[in-house]
């Protein structure tokens, strides 16, 4: 049994080593887009949740580059001082898909009826953020039945 060893370590050694040229090594590389991406941002849904929560979903298209860095959605709610913000990572995101969320109103001061929302892009989140998407801008939907006092009223989603 010995002997067969000893042959074998033999002939891996004399094998390995008669080799003058080392294995060739192929090293995959993922190149970065030379500029920033661009997104089409599209078929937005907000709704109103009561007492001070809108629920969003908008869809996204890499149409420039693809996702490598980090990234935020802003969403304003035109005439409020409301503001939101949904932070992202490349890995959350896809070539296309789906953005959802939820944020909580400031304040219900003043009646929610409009949104816009845009999606920017960063190297790192302390280098700050570069617009690359379209301004979408469309209509807050509200179930009335939830409404008690408010001059708002159902909408239908616009792109």
């Amino acid at each position: 049994m010995a002997r067969w060893i000893c042959y074998l370590v033999g002939i891996v050694f004399a094998t390995g080593c008669s080799s003058s040229t080392p294995p060739e090594v192929t090293v995959a590389t993922i190149a970065e887009p030379a500029g920033p991406s661009r997104v089409e941002l599209s078929d937005a849904v907000f709704r109103l949740e009561p007492p001070d929560m809108v629920r969003f979903e908008v869809k996204y298209r890499f149409v420039e580059g693809r996702p490598t860095r980090n990234y935020l959605c802003e969403l304003s709610f035109p005439g409020t001082e409301n503001l939101g913000k949904k932070p992202m990572e490349a890995w959350e995101l896809k070539d296309s898909g789906t953005i959802k969320g939820a944020i909580i109103m400031q304040s219900m001061d003043l009646p929610i009826k409009a949104f816009a929302i845009k999606l920017k892009e960063a190297e790192s989140p302390q280098s700050g953020y570069n617009s690359i998407s379209n301004l979408l801008k469309g209509e807050v939907l509200v179930d009335p039945s939830t409404q008690v006092g408010s001059d708002l009223t159902p909408s239908t989603k616009t792109p």
